[in-house]
């Protein structure tokens, strides 16, 4: 993941150096079947197979597995830095994303893991999604006041306020695997919304497949199969702006998630 300081020149100046960027309406398909859209694999704790992209074969895309995990580790499937559509293409103030997947994290009352999306903005703190901005088709959810909120998942959110329930997956998908849905989720700009973007701002988003209680034995089993994911009203900083941005010592950090909008499907 690529991630330097922000000065406060730099997050004053970023939505300017980025405006070109975008400039009109964005809709950027990660299509994994095609090749890996530049995401990148990170983990926390110990992980037997993080995130891994299959290159090749009917299930082509990004999968996650379940192995001889330490409890409360992660593997994270980050995407590249993207920035947020000028008004002139996005009169409607708003981030959609909608994933194409299946997963089987176990049962819903005692799964194993936990699947869960997480956005940033700006290079601020990593959150969960509200489970109120996701499409109710989107299933499982969370809430947030576990006595032991359990690891690595993020069970709160700072809009509007710590109390909010975010999204976690449990539980599987119909026809697992094999069978691909989709979820999606859209973050409104105010006055529709509380989430506080500004055109050009740059944001990020994370998918976490998170251990609870880890395979004692046995090869890795899959968890989550990821074909792609649609950006609405974003779109990836050109690689030349990115390296420009890093070396005047601004910020290329991001953020990462938004609510449900009823477009078409992959």
């Amino acid at each position: 993941m690529v991630v330097t300081r922000l000065s406060r020149l730099g997050a004053c100046l970023l939505p300017f150096l980025l405006a070109s960027a975008v400039q009109a309406t964005t809709n950027t398909n990660f299509n994994f079947e095609t090749d890996d859209g530049g995401w990148t694999v990170q983990t926390l704790g110990s992980v037997e197979q993080p995130w891994t992209y299959l290159a090749t074969g009917p299930d082509k895309g990004w999968q996650a597995f379940r192995g001889d995990d330490a409890a409360g580790s992660g593997s994270y499937l980050v995407s590249p830095l993207m920035v947020l559509d000028p008004p002139s293409g996005n009169p409607q103030q708003y981030v959609g994303v909608r994933i194409k997947h299946f997963y089987d994290f176990g049962p819903l009352v005692d799964p194993w893991s936990l699947g869960q999306v997480q956005y940033r903005y700006a290079g601020g703190p990593w959150q969960g999604i509200r489970t109120a901005d996701f499409e109710p088709a989107s299933l499982e959810d969370y809430p947030p006041n576990y006595s032991a909120a359990p690891a690595p998942f993020i069970t709160s959110t700072n809009v509007p306020d710590p109390l909010t329930p975010v999204q976690a997956w449990a539980g599987a998908t119909a026809g697992f695997p094999g069978t691909h849905r989709a979820s999606y989720f859209q973050l409104d700009y105010p006055p529709l919304g509380d989430y506080p973007f500004t055109p050009g701002g740059t944001f990020q988003i994370r998918l976490l497949a998170g251990t609870l209680d880890p395979l004692a034995a046995g090869s890795p089993e899959l968890l989550w199969d990821v074909t792609a994911v649609e950006v609405f009203h974003a779109g990836i900083v050109p690689e030349p702006e990115v390296a420009a941005l890093a070396g005047g010592g601004l910020l290329i950090g991001g953020l990462g998630f938004i609510r449900r909008s009823r477009r078409r499907l992959f």
